[in-house]
């Protein structure tokens, strides 16, 4: 899954060019620094401005694709999704994990029963191995006081909603609730460690 992440495809880093002028506007900072500033709170503000460009470029969620597989799914890769302006929850989760590694951030692939989303480490971590089956490794760092992990619902920045950042967070931390719903996550930057 983590093969699908691709931050150096030059239609990602569009959207980082363009992530920037919301980061500027919020901040006036146009500058990704990832980690470097040792705040969480510059973490969010870069996670947040990725999802208003992945917002406005208005793509439209649409189900999985044919296939002939019992299990799993095709995946659009993250130039496909911003060509055809269409994706699944999945397609729409690689994408927002493409963007967030693009700009040296950490990402999460959280895949639960029939949904997918993206996680983010707020400080400069990742897990020890790259699957994490328990989903007590990912609620108890989203709890409130210790907030080292962000979970983002990307169906929120689809087109025909009108989510903000914050909202989409909740959504994502509310996905979670029901630890019986969970499968697994991916940390990404354990992957390509490994």
């Amino acid at each position: 899954l983590s093969a699908f992440v691709t931050p150096n495809h030059p239609m990602v880093g569009e959207v980082i060019s363009e992530a920037s002028l919301y980061l500027n506007k919020w901040t006036n900072n146009p500058s990704f620094t990832g980690y470097q500033r040792n705040n969480p709170n510059a973490v969010l503000q870069q996670m947040a401005a990725i999802y208003a460009a992945l917002q406005a470029k208005k793509i439209a969620y649409i189900v999985p694709p044919a296939s002939y597989e019992k299990t799993g799914q095709r995946i659009r890769l993250s130039h496909v999704v911003l060509e055809q302006k269409k994706g699944t929850c999945l397609d729409l989760a690689v994408l927002y994990a493409s963007c967030l590694e693009a700009v040296g951030l950490n990402p999460l692939l959280i895949l639960k029963r029939g949904h997918a989303l993206t996680g983010c480490f707020i400080e400069e971590e990742t897990f020890s191995e790259y699957i994490q089956d328990d989903p007590a490794a990912i609620t108890k760092r989203m709890a409130d006081g210790i907030n080292e992990i962000a979970i983002v619902e990307c169906t929120a920045f689809s087109a025909g909603k009108n989510i903000e950042f914050d909202d989409a967070c909740e959504h994502g931390k509310a996905a979670l609730a029901d630890p019986d719903e969970f499968k697994l996550s991916v940390d990404v930057m354990r992957s390509r460690a490994g």
